[in-house]
């Protein structure tokens, strides 16, 4: 049985009559070796219990001031993510984070992809049946391909424009900039970025 697989509400009460248990019993055990006198275990007995109620106090004390502070950063967290929900919504293009596949599947598109692309964030994200790189106007699939290739390769940023085909067969100019994001040993883990319309310019 793995013990780190047991639920918290399950693991902290049986640490604590496990510790509580032990306590007990290697107390007495020292008692009873420091004196026989009834009056002094009697004091011994009092001392210890107090002890241990004191570090009992601490130690609820500790878990929970965690327990609100995981509850504040949770509770901020959300509040960003809701903010950055509502910029999001409301910039004019589509935030995406991609996987660096052929397909550049996407796993997070922002609302804004219905405005530029006509299609649903549910049709575009974590789809390879109508990846973003259908999108993308075939005559510049190899060349976006290849400039966010090279730039991510070297770990920089990229800006390019292409065109693409929106859901209803209109054709527009787009600006994608975008960078690789990495993880700790230098590996690539996605792609972040943002796409508009600059049809107009």
């Amino acid at each position: 049985m793995n013990w780190r697989k047991i639920s918290p509400a399950i693991r902290i009460p049986l640490i604590y009559i496990l510790v509580g248990g032990l306590w007990i019993l290697f107390s007495d055990w020292l008692i009873g070796i420091w004196t026989d006198d009834p009056m002094l275990i009697r004091v011994a007995q009092t001392h210890k219990g107090w002890f241990y109620v004191a570090i009992t106090g601490l130690l609820l004390a500790l878990l929970i001031y965690r327990l609100l502070l995981n509850q504040a950063y949770t509770t901020a967290l959300e509040e960003s993510e809701s903010k950055l929900s509502t910029l999001l919504t409301n910039l004019p293009g589509m935030a995406f984070r991609c996987r660096n596949d052929k397909y550049w599947t996407m796993l997070f598109v922002s609302k804004g992809c219905e405005d530029l692309t006509g299609y649903s964030v549910e049709e575009l994200q974590d789809s390879t049946l109508l990846s973003y790189v259908r999108v993308i106007h075939p005559e510049d699939r190899r060349q976006v391909r290849d400039g966010v290739q090279e730039k991510v390769a070297r770990k920089e940023k990229y800006y390019l424009t292409y065109r693409i085909n929106t859901k209803s067969g209109e054709i527009k100019w787009v600006l994608e900039q975008g960078q690789g994001v990495f993880g700790p040993a230098g590996e690539l883990l996605y792609i972040e970025g943002f796409i508009s319309d600059i049809s107009e310019q």
